[in-house]
C-alpha cells in the first residue's frame, strides 16, 4: 500500500476521473479492511471475554458457594450438638441449604466442563450424591434427637461422606481457574497482535494517504501551477510556452486549449498591428500628396 506510483491509478493517457475513481476505490477500500479489522478485534475480545466468564469464572463462583454451604451445613450440626441450636432449628436450617445446594448444582448442568485440575466433573457429580446423602442422615438424626448416634456420626462417617467432594471440588476449581488464567492470556496475546496490525495499517494507510497528495500536487496542482506561470511570463514580454501539452489527460486539455487561444490571440494581435502599421502608411501617403 505504501508503493503507490502513477500505474496505481492508470496510466499517462487515463483521465483524471478515472484515476480519482481508483483512488475513491483504493481509499474506500482501505477503510473498509479496517472497519473490518477492528469489528473483529472487538469481537475475538467479547468472545473471549464470555467465554471465560461463562466456561470458567461462572462454575468457579458455583462451586466455592457449594463447598461453602457443605461446610455450613457441618457448622449447623456442630451447633445442634452443642445445645447452641435446637434441634427444630438445626433441621429447618439444614433443609433449606439442601434446597439451595439443589438449584446450585442445577445451574452447573451443561456449564461445567467434562474435566479440570485432573478431575472428571462425573466423579464431582458421584461424590455429590455420598455427600447429599450424609446431609440427609445427619438431618435425619437430628430430627429424631439421638445425640449419642449424631455424635458418633459426626466424629468420622460424615467427614468420609462429604470430604472427598470437597476435595475433588478443590481440584477441580482450581483446575477452572488455571484454564482461565490460560486463557485469560491467550486472549490477551490475540488482542496484542490484532492492535499491531491494526496499527501498521493505520500507518500504511497514513503512508499511503501522504503519497496520495504528493500525487496529486504532482499531477494535477503542480501542472496547473506550472501553466499559470507561463501565461503570467507572456503576459510580461517573455515568449509563451505551455507545458503538459503531451499529456491525454484533463491537464492536458486545458493546456492545449490554453496554448491555442494564446496562439489565436498572438495571432489577432499581429493582424491588429499590421492593420494600424498600414493605416498609418496610408495616412502619411495622404499627408505627403496633399
Amino acid at each position: 500500500m505504501a508503493r503507490l506510483h502513477l500505474s496505481t491509478f492508470g496510466s499517462d493517457s487515463s483521465s483524471l476521473a478515472d484515476r480519482g475513481r481508483r483512488i475513491a476505490i483504493l481509499t474506500g477500500g482501505a477503510l473498509l479492511l479496517l472497519s473490518i479489522l477492528v469489528l473483529t478485534f472487538s469481537a475475538v475480545h467479547q468472545v473471549g471475554l464470555s467465554r471465560v466468564v461463562d466456561r470458567r469464572l461462572t462454575p468457579v463462583s458455583e462451586l466455592e458457594q457449594i463447598t461453602s454451604n457443605y461446610s455450613r451445613a457441618l457448622g449447623i450440626a456442630y451447633k445442634v450438638r452443642s445445645g447452641n441450636l435446637s434441634p427444630a432449628s438445626g433441621v429447618s436450617a439444614l433443609r433449606s441449604l439442601q434446597a439451595r445446594l439443589g438449584g446450585q448444582w442445577k445451574e452447573l448442568e451443561g456449564v461445567a466442563p467434562e474435566a479440570a485440575g485432573g478431575v472428571n466433573w462425573r466423579t464431582v457429580l458421584q461424590e455429590r450424591e455420598r455427600a447429599d446423602a450424609g446431609i440427609g442422615h445427619l438431618i435425619n438424626l437430628i430430627a429424631h434427637n439421638e445425640p449419642d448416634r449424631l455424635e458418633f456420626y459426626l466424629s468420622g462417617s460424615l467427614y468420609a461422606e462429604v470430604d472427598p467432594l470437597l476435595t475433588f471440588v478443590r481440584d477441580y476449581t482450581g483446575g477452572l481457574r488455571d484454564r482461565a488464567e490460560s486463557e485469560k492470556s491467550s486472549f490477551h496475546r490475540i488482542a496484542s497482535v490484532m492492535q499491531v496490525v491494526t496499527l501498521l495499517f493505520l500507518l500504511l494507510s497514513m503512508i499511503a494517504g501522504h503519497r496520495i497528495m504528493r500525487y496529486g500536487m504532482r499531477e494535477v496542482i503542480q501542472p496547473l501551477m506550472d501553466m499559470a506561470r507561463e501565461i503570467s511570463g507572456a503576459e510580461n514580454g517573455v515568449q509563451l510556452h505551455i507545458s503538459h501539452r503531451d499529456r491525454r489527460d484533463e491537464i492536458g486539455d486545458i493546456a492545449r486549449a490554453v496554448f491555442l487561444s494564446a496562439e489565436r490571440s498572438r495571432e489577432a494581435a499581429g493582424l491588429l498591428q499590421e492593420k494600424l502599421a498600414a493605416e498609418a502608411a496610408l495616412a502619411v501617403q495622404k499627408e505627403r500628396a496633399a
